[in-house]
């Protein structure tokens, strides 16, 4: 059996398990996961509305605004 690592889902993937690090309050490592999601669609406004979320719950207002802007211009 060999396993494969879908690429067109992998954004969506790195999403998903970002947003649940954020729901048990791992930030630091959300965001990591965040910008792996963005690094394969950077397109995605999802990706860069939670980013932007993980930012603000860490008290990165500045961040957590560019990345809502980009999620906005996205849209």
């Amino acid at each position: 059996m060999t396993i494969t690592l879908d690429r067109e889902s992998a954004g969506a993937y790195y999403n998903r398990f970002g947003n649940i690090l954020a729901a048990a309050h791992y930030h630091l490592l959300a965001i990591d996961t965040f910008e792996k999601a963005i690094t394969i669609d950077p397109q995605n406004p999802l990706y860069h509305l939670h980013l932007a979320r993980s930012y603000t719950a860490l008290g990165l207002t500045t961040l957590a605004a560019e990345a809502r802007h980009r999620a906005d211009s996205l849209k």
